[in-house]
């Protein structure tokens, strides 16, 4: 149970973390790379921090549920969390898939 409570603090803490926009100044930009080069850039929203945070807190009640403890738990909200993502990122029953 302690875990479940674990797991469920740092769900939220993702959440508000999440949420809250940044308080903190930004330095100034770096300078623009040479346009030959291309810069790979990774974001990640709100709405999946949610996601994967829902995931994760939804995965560690289940094997909690299940009996599992300690890094059964931790698995689950791994888990959970991936699963989150990827059901996030899928498109809407009926779209086409981008690219085609």
């Amino acid at each position: 149970m302690l875990n479940l409570l674990r797991v469920s603090l740092v769900a939220i803490s993702l959440v508000i973390a999440g949420a809250v926009p940044a308080v903190a100044q930004q330095a100034a930009p770096a300078p623009a790379p040479a346009p030959t080069e291309q810069a790979a850039t990774f974001a990640v929203t709100a709405d999946q921090i949610a996601a994967i945070a829902v995931g994760a807190f939804a995965g560690a009640v289940l094997l909690d549920i299940l009996g599992g403890g300690g890094m059964a738990n931790l698995t689950g909200a791994v888990l959970g969390g991936i699963v989150g993502y990827w059901i996030y990122t899928q498109p809407a029953p009926g779209t086409a898939p981008q690219g085609s």
